[in-house]
């Protein structure tokens, strides 16, 4: 086959290709597709020694060692232990410009780190996992052989940001191979030309043509829908996937039927004034705390909270919690504004509260804006993402999920805004998600309802559309889901005041999944509660929902449930004077008869 090797000048490239494979998975598998068609294609036409499944990259490259170290990255993805990932705890080497970020927004340190010592480059901590995974795979007294060792040491020397270029830099050269071994006339065509010139061309034809279908894909990231590698993506959880909002476990609570919020991107709430916003958002914190209560698991859940103050969130959250499990602690119910009386005054409750701060909520980190006027107008979405960055490149764990409270209190730094407030809100979006899918984060935030959709909510009990954003209507452009907010109140007591509410959570946006849903959740604003529960419902239960709670506000505002109580009252009164009478009348009847019969 040395006809084949004339395509090739050195080796690297290769192994360029095979370190990209072993970070993304996308690459390896794109390799993996067209590999195997060309051990078809190679051997079919040329029958040369016995069929392996690395016989296209040994006769090509005529090298064993090349086969091998393709054998072995498949072993390491069928075994799990690929693609190779960066280490949890790991301390990368501080890149200038990241320590110049975080000098600007924490102040420079003094002394050095003691642990910077321990710091390395993430590519010799990829390196040292391979290794890692390796020897768990070839165990001693053997090992690893010594070209696999080799290809680690050249692992840890490829930077990890180049792994897009080395990949379709490779597929560029190999398209070229590909297409000159399905292009070359082999003995079989030779023959068949002989016999069926026709037939010879077609067969020749198709082969061509699977090669070029091959690395159309590979030169433009396009997959073809018969592929192994669409297979494998099609069914790739990580790519379809959800963070559970834990709101009811029942066969029509959200998490059952949408299957939570997008786990990647940005998820948009849209909500009016006081009309539960960051309730819903911290009450989500709740239920991730209430969730690691029962399975000791400790949330990791990063928030800026805008201009509230740090204690904001942790306030409504153990607001939540304890009047949630008032009864396992043997308390009365109270509002969020007694809280701090409520822990002070009992002892058991104020340990309680203590050790939920200290070990549920440890890993939670709650952004601020800054209080001086100078730095507030400085203030940025690049600040807060830099600081986010920041967390990251420290190497800490990746959050379960980011708040932003809210959206329309972002900005744009002051020399890239546009002057134009619904163009700027609508790159902050973009903005979010980019970074969201970049980091795989999901980024959850909320946007204040136009003074119009306000009206007609209100006053229709109507769900806000997505055309209903104040300042900019293109934000959910940018979202992977958009929630609308309707809370409403659905019984009331005899003087008018509400007795129960609940929360209406419509989905206007949902690129994974269906739209349209309508589910509903009971609300307590006082207690800072609510997907405490969920409860889907269909379009006509929904207008019937509405019919009633029409019905009984009219009632209220005439007057006429009073008037109801009122009849309802006499009614009763009479029926029981009625059953009075004749009970009396019974009773003097019975005494007779017993008179007469002499029983008296």
């Amino acid at each position: 086959m040395s006809e084949f090797n004339k395509f090739l000048e050195d080796f690297e490239e290769v192994d360029r290709a095979f370190v990209a494979a072993l970070r993304n998975k996308e690459y390896f598998l794109h390799l993996k597709d067209v590999f195997f068609e060309m051990n078809k294609i190679m051997y079919e036409s040329h029958k040369d020694g016995s069929f392996s499944n690395t016989y296209f990259l040994e006769h090509v490259y005529n090298s064993t060692d090349i086969g091998k170290n393709w054998t072995k990255i498949e072993i390491l993805y069928d075994r799990g232990f690929a693609p190779i990932k960066t280490p949890k705890g790991f301390k990368k080497q501080e890149d200038p410009k990241i320590k110049k970020i975080k000098d600007e927004l924490f102040g420079k340190k003094d002394e050095v780190d003691d642990d910077e010592s321990f710091a390395e480059d993430e590519e010799l901590a990829q390196s040292r996992e391979l290794v890692t995974s390796l020897h768990k795979i070839y165990p001693h007294p053997h090992g690893p052989d010594k070209e696999i060792l080799n290809f680690a040491r050249y692992f840890s020397t490829r930077p990890i940001d180049c792994a897009q270029d080395d990949f379709f830099a490779y597929t560029e050269s190999l398209a070229v191979i590909c297409q000159s071994i399905a292009g070359l006339w082999t003995e079989k065509d030779n023959a068949l030309k002989n016999k069926d010139p026709k037939k010879c061309h077609e067969e020749r034809e198709i082969r061509m043509r699977k090669v070029r279908n091959l690395f159309s894909r590979s030169s433009s990231n396009s997959i073809s829908g018969g592929s192994d590698l669409m297979i494998e993506l099609a069914l790739d959880d990580s790519r379809v996937n959800r963070i559970n909002t834990f709101s009811g476990e029942e066969f029509n609570s959200f998490d059952s039927v949408i299957g939570g919020l997008p786990g990647i991107g940005l998820t948009t709430i849209i909500g009016g004034t006081g009309g539960g916003k960051t309730i819903i958002k911290s009450s989500l914190v709740a239920n991730y705390c209430l969730r690691a209560l029962k399975d000791d698991k400790t949330p990791i859940i990063w928030a800026w909270i805008g201009e509230d103050g740090p204690e904001a969130y942790v306030r409504r959250v153990m607001s939540n919690l304890l009047n949630r499990m008032s009864r396992e602690l043997d308390i009365e119910s109270f509002n969020l504004y007694q809280l701090t009386n409520i822990v002070k005054n009992n002892p058991i409750i104020n340990e309680y509260f203590r050790e939920i701060v200290k070990t549920v909520l440890i890993k939670t980190d709650w952004l601020k804006s800054p209080t001086q006027p100078e730095q507030k107008l400085n203030f940025s979405i690049i600040n807060i993402l830099n600081y986010f960055n920041a967390k990251l490149d420290s190497g800490q764990e990746k959050p379960d999920f980011i708040i932003l409270d809210y959206f329309n209190l972002l900005n744009l730094p002051k020399h890239q805004s546009s002057g134009n407030r619904p163009q700027d809100l609508s790159l902050i979006a973009h903005l979010i998600d980019d970074w969201a899918e970049q980091n795989s984060i999901p980024v959850i935030t909320s946007v204040q309802a136009s003074s119009s959709g306000l009206t007609q909510a209100r006053d229709g009990l109507r769900f806000f559309d997505l055309e209903d954003q104040h300042e900019s209507k293109s934000i959910a452009h940018s979202s992977r889901m958009v929630l609308s907010l309707l809370p409403h109140t659905y019984d009331f007591n005899d003087d008018g005041s509400p007795k129960s509410r609940l929360m209406g959570i419509k989905i206007l946006k949902n690129r994974g999944g269906e739209k349209g849903s309508i589910f509903l959740s009971n609300y307590d604003e006082a207690k800072n509660i609510v997907l405490a529960d969920s409860k889907k419902i269909s379009d006509s239960e929904w207008q019937r929902h509405k019919t009633m709670i029409a019905e009984k506000t009219a009632e209220i505002m005439s007057g006429e449930h009073l008037e109801n109580k009122k009849d309802n009252q006499y009614k009763n009164n009479h029926n029981n004077s009625k059953r009075k009478s004749s009970n009396d009348l019974k009773n003097q009847l019975s005494n007779k008869s017993a008179i007469d019969t002499g029983e008296i």
